[in-house]
């Protein structure tokens, strides 16, 4: 433990972040010198520590208090916990007053300037130092283990008086920004929120929204459901699909357990609402495509046609013209080809004395006998029985109408 400890003090000294180590029965087994007695709101104000003592678990978890203060705990095996912190963990010249204020402090501390994504890498090590067990940042971060107090457990707690006082000076998220947040949901920017959704800039940047710390991530969460809602319809998205999704998510929403959950959840919905805009942005720009590619075929059937040649005057790989092709009509594009081709034969079969050998050039069959091969493979007859067939029946029509 000696060992240990020494380890601690170093780690302490070289970031400046204070430890505080307690036994189960609230003893301290480890005090760092990153506070001397006056700064330390864990002995002005002795609730403090209670808190941690009973809401810490073996997973590594960040509190933030006041939205620019953040903790890091843990607890060991034999049930000791683990506190690093606090530190200032975003740029607020009247955050420590705040702190000062809430937990009795004589004047503000000198709080340790640190990204939450820095305390999450010291307590990580910490614990690895401690127990041998190796925790992820990213898991620390997504934890939802943060203390949970009430109104009697002091003025840290979640309540009315925290709100008036944290929000006075509160700084939200620009509008600019929160706006660009829905528009990777209106883009279909799949893989931009999935790389860069981040939850601790959510709970950094949303006000205090109910006395319930579980409550104010519900609300928070149900208007962000609303925002994407409203982003994906705004993105093409069909607004019967789009509030189904909502309902969806909302249904699922109460049905939640946890802070943890409701997160995981949000992050779930704000990729679900970008996938439904990209599908309905990659089926929209499909029918476009096909729809230019039918209106070519249409006015070139008389010249040679492949599918190289219809791609490159679209623009497009044929390897993408041909699966999108085949996906939309159900038929590949070279036999959508012979089909319009015989189509066009029909007609002036039907309508025309013109030689069937005439035909079959005109429509750039390679040859009489091809053309003939098509036909049948498409009509079930030759051209010939195919002229033969509608002149009889013309003629008889004809004669019962007279």
């Amino acid at each position: 433990m000696d060992n240990q400890f020494f380890i601690l003090e170093k780690l302490q000294k070289l970031t400046g972040i204070p430890l505080h180590y307690y036994g189960s029965g609230g003893d301290i087994l480890f005090f760092s010198s990153g506070f001397s007695e006056s700064d330390d709101p864990f002995h002005a104000d002795a609730s403090l520590k209670g808190v941690f003592l009973q809401a810490s678990g073996e997973k590594p978890a960040i509190y933030l208090e006041q939205e620019s203060i953040a903790y890091a705990h843990f607890s060991d095996k034999t049930g000791n916990v683990l506190i690093a912190g606090p530190v200032l963990c975003k740029e607020d010249v009247n955050a420590t007053h705040r702190y000062a204020k809430a937990h009795r402090l004589p004047s503000p501390p000198p709080l340790a300037e640190r990204t939450v994504d820095d305390l999450a890498t010291y307590i990580a090590l910490i614990c690895k130092v401690l127990t041998d067990i190796y925790i992820e940042e990213r898991d620390i971060l997504s934890s939802d283990a943060a203390p949970q107090t009430n109104e009697e457990k002091g003025p840290y707690s979640w309540n009315m008086q925290r709100q008036m006082m944290g929000q006075a000076d509160f700084e939200r998220l620009p509008v600019e920004e929160e706006l660009t947040t829905f528009r990777h949901v209106a883009r279909g920017d799949v893989e931009h929120i999935k790389k860069h959704f981040n939850r601790i800039m959510l709970v950094k940047h949303i006000p205090v929204l109910a006395s319930d710390e579980f409550k104010h991530h519900e609300y928070m969460i149900c208007s962000a459901i609303t925002l994407a809602t409203r982003a994906a319809i705004a993105g093409g998205v069909e607004p019967n699909i789009a509030y189904a999704t909502s309902d969806m998510y909302l249904n699922l929403l109460e049905k939640c357990e946890s802070i943890g959950k409701m997160l995981l959840l949000h992050k779930d919905m704000m990729i679900n609402f970008a996938t439904l805009v990209k599908q309905n942005r990659e089926k929209n720009d499909r029918v476009i495509l096909i729809e230019k590619c039918k209106a070519y075929i249409e006015q070139n059937l008389h010249t040679h046609l492949s599918l190289d040649k219809v791609a490159n005057v679209l623009y497009v790989s044929k390897w993408h013209l041909s699966r999108e092709f085949t996906k939309s009509e159900n038929m590949s594009l070279t036999s959508y080809i012979a089909h319009r081709r015989v189509e066009v034969a029909k007609n002036s079969l039907r309508f025309s004395d013109t030689p069937i050998s005439e035909i079959a050039t005109y429509l750039c069959f390679s040859s009489q006998s091809h053309f003939t091969k098509v036909f049948r493979e498409i009509t079930g007859c030759t051209p010939l029985e195919f002229r033969k067939y509608q002149k009889q029946n013309t003629t008889h029509s004809f004669g019962v109408y007279i």
